[in-house]
């Protein structure tokens, strides 16, 4: 039945242009990000601290690190929250697990657990084993990129529909080593290079629900220095970045 669905997913949707192919090295290397500024018409404003130890993220905003050989083994979402992660013998993340209580006096509990199939060392597919569902990732064959991703319920129907359109410059969070920046987004964010579009469409109309644009401004290290959103129909983000460790 999924394989009938993929089918009719890329009849609706079209095959995209494919994005030029990056060079293979930028022009510079190292920038890991120190702080993000968010200001927009809608979210107001926000500021987001990175702090490192022994070449470690070790802190991202609320975001507490720990690590086990070198490995992130879990990640503290605040003081309610938490998640941990299982790899495989290639050093691939194959399950992540999230688990929340009401207040810092009761106990934890699993709310969320997924697992992941890959093609070489890439994501194709994150299964929710507590609901069934699953969501697919197609690929950019040249940048690697995620184009687009669908997502089914346990009965196999449609849930979501997303694509993406990218620059060619190196992602902002290129030099971070660790599996997540963000639980629900962390796949997406460690593609090759930064989203310039966005779009999820409405899986029964294929009409878009949210669309956004990206104008984009580079350091002299090739890394988005600021980042313009333009929503549908009309709000505005800007989000700009403070870097450390960049190199000639």
């Amino acid at each position: 039945m999924k394989k009938l669905l993929f089918i009719v997913f890329i009849l609706l949707t079209g095959c995209s242009e494919d994005p030029m192919e990056p060079p293979v090295q930028f022009l510079k290397q190292g920038c890991k990000p120190l702080q993000v500024h968010d200001d927009g018409s809608l979210s107001g404003s926000s500021i987001e601290d990175f702090t490192y130890g022994n070449d470690q993220l070790t802190t991202m905003g609320r975001y507490t690190y720990e690590y086990d050989n070198g490995y992130v083994s879990r990640i503290y979402l605040g003081t309610t929250k938490y998640a941990t992660f299982t790899y495989d013998t290639k050093d691939r993340v194959i399950a992540s697990r999230k688990y929340s209580s009401e207040n810092e006096n009761e106990e934890f509990q699993l709310v969320s657990h997924y697992e992941y199939d890959y093609q070489d060392d890439f994501i194709v597919k994150s299964n929710n084993v507590l609901s069934s569902e699953e969501t697919v990732y197609f690929r950019n064959p040249q940048t690697t990129n995620i184009d687009s991703l669908i997502a089914y319920d346990a009965d196999s129907v449609i849930k979501k529909i997303e694509h993406f359109q990218y620059d060619e410059n190196p992602n902002v969070y290129s030099n971070v080593n660790t599996p997540m920046y963000n639980f629900d987004q962390w796949i997406v964010r460690r593609n090759r290079n930064n989203i310039s579009f966005y779009e999820r469409k409405d899986p029964t109309s294929n009409l878009p629900l949210i669309r956004y644009s990206v104008d984009i401004n580079y350091n002299e290290f090739g890394y988005p220095e600021s980042m313009y959103f333009i929503f549908q129909p009309g709000e505005e983000l800007i989000r700009t970045f403070i870097y450390t460790d960049c190199q000639e």
